[in-house]
């Protein structure tokens, strides 16, 4: 009986078992890794990526109307929840900046500014109307006497008026080309006629009417015109809006998130691409 060659058969043996169980081993696990890293690659697909860039695409092609609050969910998500999505640094930095710029165009209050507008003419007129915005109240007091510089009334009503939405909503529903050939051709527009509606509203009036005016106008003195007409025409009011350093800010901030969005939509585009040819091509 020849040992040595009982031995080696063994020992060839025992190597083919193990190295074919390694082997087995190996193709099985790397086969049950190969499919795990698939679904886990289809799974951020569904549910990150694809959601993430309709937001963008929605955003991108959004009407441009800075009145309107823009929402971003999707990028909110993978800002918030990083920890567990872990998308790129670099997709991460970009949805940071488009929200950025998002809370920034949101802070823009474009109720406030067009309030502040109408306030702005209000009392500029007034004043000339009136000689003054404000008036002189003496306060007596057991302890306490003095003489308060107090805004008047119609101001205070005036903004209170005006402060209302709807009331917003209705001067900018006006027709802004109409506006501009009234100007220019020097008629009163539907604008300047709310307008004055607005002011006569809580102005003096009946026998009161033209109580208190200082200004030297002929108009005013013959009553062919009224205080609240003599503040409301002549009001180029979309101009003013058009100009407005708030407005002109809150657009452009419109045209960096529509840039902002699109850049990251085409990013969006080539991870889902590359995961559809690396895990999912038939």
């Amino acid at each position: 009986m020849n040992w040595n060659s009982i031995w080696e058969n063994t020992i060839s043996g025992i190597f083919v078992v193990i190295f074919g169980g390694i082997s087995a081993w190996l193709v099985y696990s790397l086969g049950i890794k190969g499919k795990e890293k698939t679904q886990l690659a289809t799974q951020r697909k569904q549910n990150i990526y694809i959601p993430l860039k309709y937001e963008m695409k929605n955003l991108t092609d959004m009407e441009y109307d800075i009145w309107k609050d823009i929402t971003t969910p999707e990028c909110d998500n993978v800002l918030e929840k990083n920890d567990e999505l872990v998308v790129s640094s670099n997709l991460y930095e970009k949805c940071r900046s488009l929200k950025a710029l998002v809370n920034q165009y949101n802070s823009i209050n474009m109720y406030e500014i067009v309030t502040d507008i109408l306030l702005n003419r209000f009392k500029e007129k007034y004043a000339q109307l009136y000689g003054a915005t404000t008036h002189i109240e003496h306060i007596s007091q057991p302890d306490f006497e003095a003489d308060i510089d107090v805004t008047d009334y119609e101001i205070q009503n005036f903004y209170e008026t005006i402060s209302q939405k709807s009331i917003i909503n209705n001067i900018m529903k006006n027709d802004v080309g109409y506006e501009e050939y009234c100007f220019q051709e020097q008629f009163v527009s539907p604008l300047e006629e709310y307008f004055s509606r607005l002011c006569a509203s809580v102005l003096p009036r009946g026998e009161h009417t033209y109580k208190g005016i200082v200004i030297d106008d002929e108009s005013l003195k013959q009553k062919r015109k009224t205080p609240a007409e003599f503040i409301a025409y002549g009001f180029n009011f979309f101009e003013i809006y058009n100009n407005n350093p708030n407005v002109q800010a809150k657009e452009n901030l419109l045209d960096r998130i529509k840039e902002q969005s699109l850049d990251i939509f085409e990013d969006l585009s080539i991870v889902i691409r590359n995961i559809g040819k690396k895990y999912e091509k038939e």
